[in-house]
């Protein structure tokens, strides 16, 4: 499922930073998502989709190096794990 993200973080700088994004594959732990540019590794970001007040915190995981189109995949993991930030039910199999 592709859902565009917000995506923003404070650099060590203090400066903050928002980008957009989009996700790749989501789960109640975090996503894999494409972006036009590299997020801080091990950084926290916030993640917003959908209304304004849906924002959760997560960690950057991995950044792969950029594809030909210029887009770098980035793997976050949800500081809190949630099944309704993305807005999908994920069936647990029981």
């Amino acid at each position: 499922m592709v859902k565009p993200v917000e995506v923003a973080w404070h650099t060590e700088e203090g400066i903050y930073v928002k980008k957009q994004a989009q996700t790749e594959e989501v789960s109640a732990h975090g996503a894999l998502l494409r972006a036009e540019h590299d997020l801080p590794v091990r950084g926290v970001i916030a993640l917003r989709q959908g209304t304004a007040t849906n924002w959760a915190m997560a960690r950057v995981a991995r950044c792969c190096p950029a594809r030909p189109d210029g887009q770098t995949q980035v793997a976050v993991e949800l500081t809190v794990p949630s099944e309704a930030f993305w807005g999908v039910l994920f069936w647990s199999g029981v």
